[in-house]
């Protein structure tokens, strides 16, 4: 089974098993990238990674949508031994490390994060995950994991 179409699959599981179980459906690297970001982002914590996922389930609703919302374009990487080797605390990286700079947006998930705008809330788009894609609302801790990563929430 293809990845795109296992992740509401995997973040289902997820929220049900232990924490060491579950740690193999995160993404083992989230890189966020383009416009409004001044360079990239990259998310290398299995665990937080994990935890970003869980965040972002329930269906945001067709009230979320504007065709000119400001958006950051994301790509997930899943478990591949190529990426064992970057460091497991994003922090260390400040986005200069040369080895993740070679990764190559379209080589991973593509998805999207429309951070609030307005009056609208910010929403993780999964465009790619097959059967069930679409505006997924995020809960608090997966917006306080964003930011503490240097990536706004909020655009006006």
């Amino acid at each position: 089974m293809p990845w795109v179409f296992a992740v509401p699959l995997l973040v289902r599981l997820a929220e049900s098993a232990p924490a060491n179980e579950a740690t193999v459906a995160a993404p083992r690297i989230i890189m966020s990238y383009g416009p409004p970001l001044k360079h990239r982002i990259y998310l290398t914590d299995w665990d937080e990674n994990l935890r970003l996922l869980v965040a972002v389930k329930e269906p945001a609703g067709e009230k979320t949508v504007d065709l000119d919302r400001p958006r950051i374009n994301v790509a997930l990487f899943w478990n591949d031994l190529a990426w064992r080797r970057f460091p497991g605390d994003s922090a260390a990286l400040n986005g200069d490390s040369a080895a993740l700079n070679r990764l190559k947006p379209e080589n991973g998930q593509g998805a999207r994060f429309l951070p609030a705008h307005g009056g609208l809330p910010p929403v993780f788009d999964y465009y790619s995950a097959g059967s069930q894609p679409g505006l997924r609302r995020i809960a608090p801790w997966g917006l306080a994991i964003l930011s503490a990563h240097g990536i706004r929430t909020r655009l006006n």
